[in-house]
């Protein structure tokens, strides 16, 4: 009963013409779609000198002369030297895809301490960005970049990029049939050892430039031993404390979609965010113009994220902002193994992460109302409230005005009255992540068909006003 609801959906599957698969309703990703974006990356490790343990032993101070000193590149501020240590920092905008980068050593004065390797923006998604731009016309790519030096594969483009919407515009894939040449049909699964690999190879030429060959694989950590210099990075027990992947979907109107669907997530989902970038002094200045981004918790570390990342391209990431659980990881044999295995684990995650097939929907066109939908909506709320005692007037206005119902558990609405409009089919709740959270505040929308009811008689009033 109800508003009948269409046997097909009014828009009609999005086509591609190239390798990004277009957007449809069912929307769920496959692995080999799924890619990663923004991480954060700590790694632990140990120092020592020891004077006497060779006869060219170098002193703690020759060391310490050392840090930063590689002249291949400008990304780095002169080394802060400490009371007790040192401190190597990125600079401000530096020419590099690594992201902000910080070294830091304590232990100065003992001749040994701890040492902490902090990668806040990491982005394998940039980096493969600027290097396709460079370096993807090559027959081979993937030994190309392999076979690079770490300066080299972490190194801006020569080469302009296109520019994707907002302030992160170069770290998405512009290309996709290029992408499909170069690394085939999951490119993060061949991307991503390559880019652990060459991360590794960055710290440790930064941690000791003159013998980057002298480190090796200590199990699944990485040391190095020269001239009674000893150096340990604790590579199987790094930690990823956030992380974003994401999939992306071909659509001819990207940034109109995302309104659209903008207004339904505020409509039908609990604690969803939507934020519009048109004012360069916004907190939340990470999209322009009209474009819109939508953010739905999906549990209490995990959260959604939709919007336009070009005017024919969505994309859909989900964000861990705490830290992670491992605890199904196997134990790390090699100094890569820990890293790649937190990158897939957090890609196969995505899979299951959301309801897909509800995000869809949010997308769906409904077909133009008449206005015996109007007469038999007003009729089932009134029906419902005289049986189950609920104020008709109170009721309407808040479904009215506001789309839906967000019970908090104590206002005066009966129970039954809830239950009654669901079961009528004039409201529902939509659950976006795997399951419903705890927290006592759920939100009750209007059913599709009559949100996009109101939606009508309440811009036909607002035309009629001007």
């Amino acid at each position: 009963m109800g508003v009948v609801q269409p046997s097909r959906f009014v828009r009609a599957r999005q086509r591609s013409r190239n390798a990004l698969r277009a957007f449809d309703r069912s929307l769920t990703p496959a692995l080999a779609e799924v890619g990663v974006d923004r991480l954060q990356i700590r790694i632990g490790g140990s120092w020592s000198v020891s004077v006497t343990s060779h006869p060219d032993a170098m002193s703690v101070g020759e060391y310490f002369d050392l840090l930063g000193s590689s002249h291949e590149v400008d990304w780095f501020r002169l080394p802060e030297r400490l009371s007790n240590g040192m401190l190597i920092q990125t600079r401000s905008n530096p020419a590099t895809t690594l992201g902000p980068l910080e070294i830091s050593l304590n232990g100065r004065n003992e001749g040994r301490g701890r040492l902490s390797v902090i990668l806040k923006g990491a982005n394998p998604t940039r980096t493969l960005a600027h290097l396709l731009a460079d370096l993807g016309h090559e027959p081979a790519f993937p030994d190309i970049v392999a076979a690079l030096g770490p300066f080299q594969f972490f190194a801006h483009a020569g080469t302009q990029i296109p520019r994707a919407i907002g302030s992160n515009a170069d770290n998405w894939l512009s290309d996709p049939d290029l992408v499909l040449q170069c690394l085939g049909a999951d490119p993060f699964s061949v991307f991503l050892p390559i880019y652990v690999d060459q991360l590794q190879r960055l710290i440790a030429e930064m941690l000791f430039p003159v013998a980057l060959n002298r480190f090796v694989a200590d199990g699944a950590q990485t040391t190095l031993h020269h001239h009674g210099l000893a150096i340990r990075l604790d590579w199987g027990e790094v930690r990823v404390p956030q992380i974003e992947c994401y999939f992306e979907r071909h659509h001819v109107g990207a940034v109109g979609a995302v309104r659209a669907a903008a207004a339904v997530a505020l409509a039908e989902t609990d604690m969803t965010d939507v934020h519009r970038y048109s004012r360069p002094t916004s907190d939340w200045v990470e999209r322009q113009d009209d474009c819109l981004s939508i953010g739905i918790p999906l549990n209490d570390r995990y959260r959604l994220w939709i919007y336009a990342k070009s005017p024919t391209r969505f994309r859909f990431e989900v964000r861990r902002m705490k830290k992670g659980d491992y605890a199904a990881l196997d134990r790390p044999a090699l100094p890569r193994d820990r890293l790649l295995a937190i990158m897939n684990m957090e890609r196969c995650h995505l899979l299951n992460a959301a309801n897909w097939l509800r995000i869809g929907a949010m997308f769906d066109e409904q077909p133009n109302p008449q206005i015996t939908d109007l007469t038999r909506l007003c009729f089932l709320i009134a029906q419902v409230c005289t049986e189950h005692g609920g104020d008709l007037q109170g009721v309407m206005a808040r479904l009215f005005e506001d789309g839906g119902i967000s019970r908090n558990g104590y206002d005066d609405l009966p129970e039954a009255v809830l239950e009654g409009l669901r079961h009528a089919g004039v409201l529902h709740r939509v659950v976006v992540g795997q399951r419903d959270h705890r927290r006592p505040v759920k939100r009750y929308s209007l059913s599709p068909a009559y949100r996009h009811l109101m939606d009508v008689v309440m811009a036909g009033l607002v035309s009629g006003m001007v």
